[in-house]
């Protein structure tokens, strides 16, 4: 872990009738943008296609990351990858996720896991090299609102630990899910390098969260 906590901005909690208002407004105050890419089958909400998010790609030239929560994600990259950087994948619903982050990795992408709530990250270690940035959920995949799960605090720990092994081709670790003013530094303090921030960014005076955001 090392460098200032960078923020990725979860466009689920901007003012979803003025995107592209929103985009602007955080822009520079954020390292990236973070959609939730719905599709009512592996979660139950319906959220960001690709046109929405081709639709915002010209207001600026931060990455966009693409948290693929969708059952056969095969069939959506094509669609995304016109627009998208990095590929969040959930491992679970791929049919071959190795072969799907090569893919992506092949067409200068980068790739992402996501690691759900209680998900064992020990295999994962096995496949660095596949991987650019590991995602720990704080929350249930598709929820919004919720705490931070306590076992995510010491799965963020051992990951870290771990990776401590792996130097510079380690991936980096972005904490998504109950980012808040209180949960944010206990979770830069297990280990993460990023936060997805939602509501906590959205919701008050963006320049002033991001400054504190540095200190940590």
């Amino acid at each position: 872990m090392g460098g200032p906590l960078a923020v990725s901005a979860s466009l689920w909690s901007a003012d979803l009738g003025n995107l592209a208002a929103s985009v602007q407004a955080v822009e520079p105050h954020c390292d990236s943008f973070h959609f939730d890419i719905m599709d009512g089958h592996y979660v139950p909400n319906l959220l960001f296609g690709p046109d929405q998010v081709r639709a915002l790609r010209g207001l600026t030239r931060k990455p966009f990351q693409l948290h693929l929560m969708v059952s056969a994600p095969e069939r959506l990259v094509p669609l995304f990858l016109e627009t998208g950087d990095v590929f969040i994948l959930h491992r679970e619903t791929c049919q071959d996720w190795r072969g799907l982050a090569r893919d992506l990795r092949a067409q200068r992408k980068q790739v992402g896991v996501a690691l759900r709530v209680g998900e064992d990250w020990h295999d994962l270690i096995e496949d660095l090299a596949l991987v650019d940035l590991i995602v720990l959920m704080g929350t249930e995949v598709g929820i919004k609102g919720a705490g931070v799960a306590a076992s995510v605090y010491e799965a963020i720990s051992g990951l870290r630990h771990r990776l401590a092994t792996a130097g510079d081709a380690a991936p980096g670790l972005q904490a998504d899910g109950g980012i808040r003013k209180h949960t944010v530094p206990l979770l830069r303090s297990a280990g993460i390098d990023a936060v997805t921030a939602g509501s906590l960014l959205f919701e008050a005076d963006h320049a002033d969260v991001r400054q504190w955001l540095r200190t940590l």
